[in-house]
């Protein structure tokens, strides 16, 4: 008989009892942190790693089943990743519980077995699927520690949660706000950007009565946070404005933020030179109305084809769309963007130069048939906590149930598909979300500072480690 974290109802499964019985069994002779064989998967359920559909230039160096919990973001920083979990429960090997979905942390120091240190259960069966974090960071009277901050959604609370995770093995929770800059309880939460360097939390979210917009938290404080900025696009203090900012992705060194409009289709650069007064340098929709991009970035090229030395250097931003159909539902595919942003801010829109997508059927997989959403969800915006400045000129996307997609923008005119990896879910041996197809859905993508990627599951097919190895040619004699 197994609890739920806060007391609900008692649930027998055969998973539970095959996990507790191995945990059972471990525990006597090693502690079960030690990552050891007794140790199911390295702290997961021992689940075989399912198979691979198809594969081009991409290796897997490791995998984790993740306990089978779905997950959102994955955040890599140093030896260290971090999961938010869609709703859910799974039993936990470390403490023996069947938990709420909340928190994963995986020791990465060795790619090829993350380790499970930690989960950090919701209290309820609440979505915390956005995570960030912050190293060595010092709060009012208390020493430097690292923290992680998680979103809390689709509940009747909605906000934010603290942890110091100074010990990886035992997070201390800190603090919790779902208060907004106008002092009204936060109606919508979702992904955010925590600065080391001003100690800003960055966040797409929204009060009571209002469109998802971007709120500004001072978290220098982790124990006491406090709501400083906002901005909003016009008419988005309008409760019926149906656009819905997803997150946003912060380039301190140039104070910009950049964010992307999930439903309204919106691309925007921010000025946050004076957070009291954010301002709006460019912006561009598009897509028809309340169909939804995900993640922009800008890349700074100092060689591109067809211009000369005195046109250079020149900047170009990728955008990703965020496919939310299943099987192709919608007339309009999901796609990536790039656009020219050099002369944006004075034009006050970017110049649109090329798209790309994977098409619908390729290598004899009919995609859109095939079940669940296809199309881009995200591209990795960060390596090892910072921003991505693709100085290798090579985007890694999550494309739901088309997998990693690894592109090569070398010229941002003609995006190349140079490698892909799909997984097989077919045969997963645990549950997967109810009504969801057993099929692999790529949720989430990131890179540590190894050049290692990093790919969630959104319907619990593990944590995969993943390597793009590009074919060498062979020189001509």
């Amino acid at each position: 008989m197994v609890q739920h974290w806060n007391g609900f109802r008692a649930i027998i499964s055969s998973r539970a009892i095959f996990t507790l019985a191995l945990w059972a069994l471990c525990l006597p002779v090693i502690p079960v942190t030690t990552g050891t064989a007794c140790a199911a998967n390295n702290m997961g359920l021992d689940t075989p790693r399912p198979k691979i559909l198809e594969k081009k230039n991409v290796q897997v160096v490791g995998w984790n089943d993740m306990q089978g919990r779905g997950a959102l973001q994955v955040t890599a920083k140093g030896n260290w990743l971090y999961a938010g979990h869609h709703n859910g429960h799974a039993v936990n090997p470390l403490t023996g519980v069947d938990e709420w979905n909340g928190t994963t942390i995986f020791d990465i120091s060795d790619p090829a077995k993350p380790k499970i240190t930690a989960h950090i259960p919701n209290e309820e069966n609440t979505n915390s699927r956005a995570v960030q974090v912050v190293y060595n960071f010092g709060a009012p009277g208390h020493a430097k520690a690292d923290y992680l901050v998680r979103n809390k959604e689709t509940a009747a609370w909605l906000g934010f949660e603290i942890f110091d995770i100074t010990d990886r093995h035992h997070p201390k929770f800190v603090s919790k706000w779902n208060i907004g800059f106008r002092g009204l309880p936060i109606q919508f939460f979702h992904k955010g950007w925590w600065s080391e360097k001003t100690g800003y939390y960055y966040a797409a979210c929204r009060e009571v009565g209002k469109g998802a917009y971007m709120m500004v938290f001072d978290l220098n404080d982790p124990y006491n946070p406090k709501a400083i900025s906002e901005f909003m696009l016009p008419g988005q203090d309008d409760p019926n404005d149906r656009r819905v900012l997803h997150h946003p992705i912060v380039d301190e060194e140039n104070n910009r933020v950049y964010g992307a409009y999930l439903e309204g289709g919106d691309v925007i650069a921010l000025d946050i030179k004076d957070i009291q007064n954010i301002k709006q340098v460019w912006r561009i929709d598009v897509d028809p109305p309340y169909r939804g991009t995900h993640t922009v970035v800008p890349i700074v090229y100092d060689e591109v084809p067809n211009f000369g030395k005195k046109a250079l250097p020149r900047t170009y931003a990728l955008v990703s769309d965020e496919g939310t159909d299943n099987q192709c539902g919608k007339s309009i595919r999901a796609k990536g963007y790039v656009f020219d942003i050099t002369d944006a801010e004075k034009a006050g829109v970017p110049f649109p130069v090329a798209t790309w997508q994977v098409p619908d059927k390729v290598n004899g997989q009919d995609y859109c048939a095939k079940g669940a959403r296809f199309g881009p969800h995200q591209f990795a915006e960060t390596i090892d906590g910072r921003i991505n400045r693709f100085e290798d000129k090579i985007a890694y996307f999550a494309y739901f149930n088309a997998g990693l997609r690894v592109v090569d923008l070398s010229n941002p005119y003609i995006p190349v598909e140079v490698g892909y990896l799909v997984p097989d879910a077919s045969k997963l041996s645990f549950p997967i979300a109810k009504g969801q197809p057993i099929v692999h859905v790529a949720n989430d993508v990131d890179i540590d500072h190894r050049g290692l990627v990093y790919m969630s599951d959104r319907v619990g097919g593990g944590l995969w480690v993943l390597k793009y190895t590009p074919k060498k040619t062979k020189k001509k004699k």
